[in-house]
Formats: C-alpha cells, sequence, structure tokens
C-alpha cells in the first residue's frame, strides 16, 4: 500500500499576477521589477497606502503618497518630502516614518 502526500503549495504565484486588471502590459517588465513596483508590493506587505498624488510633480518626476508619506522616485533612490525640502531616503527608514503616520 501507499499513501501520497499530494499537498503542493498553496502559496500564491506573485508572478501570475492576476490582480493586476488596470496595468497597462510594459513588455520589458517580464525581467526585472521596476523600483516604483517593488515598492508597490512593499507597500501592500505592510498595509501601507502607495498612491500616485495626481498633479503633483518635482523635478518632473510624478509625487507618490507613501502612508501619508509624500515621496519621489529618481534613479532608483526614493526622494523624501521633509522639512520644506527634499532628500533621499533609505525604504526601511521611510516605512517606518509611514508606520509612525499610520498610528
Amino acid at each position: 500500500g501507499g499513501g501520497g502526500g499530494g499537498a503542493t503549495g498553496a502559496k500564491k504565484d506573485v508572478l501570475g499576477g492576476g490582480k493586476k486588471a488596470m496595468s497597462i502590459t510594459d513588455a520589458h517588465t517580464d525581467r526585472t521589477v521596476s523600483f516604483k513596483e517593488a515598492l508597490e508590493s512593499l507597500a501592500e506587505d505592510n498595509e501601507v497606502l502607495f498612491l500616485p498624488k495626481v498633479g503633483r510633480q518635482e523635478k518632473g518626476k510624478q509625487v507618490y503618497s507613501f502612508g501619508g508619506v509624500s515621496v519621489y522616485l529618481d534613479n532608483r533612490l526614493v526622494y523624501v518630502s521633509k522639512d520644506g525640502g527634499w532628500g533621499p531616503m533609505g525604504i526601511e527608514e521611510l516605512l517606518e516614518m509611514a508606520k509612525k503616520k499610520k498610528k
């Protein structure tokens, strides 16, 4: 006798991407995840809202709200609005800021 153990991983295949109904298909995103997409998934994992601020731009870049923190992305860096100016910030630090704002 033998009982097969048919337990396959129940974890969703992230690359299947059945969620993004409205996204425009980019031919080049199949290999590398864009920095914005990486931030989007980070925000999602931490239950932080990451949304573009309509009509807001800084140095020609789209400004986003990351959990209530104004940010823009340039050259794989996150620039954060603080003390009346913009400065680069690490992702971990940004996440901490966003979490503090959530409370």
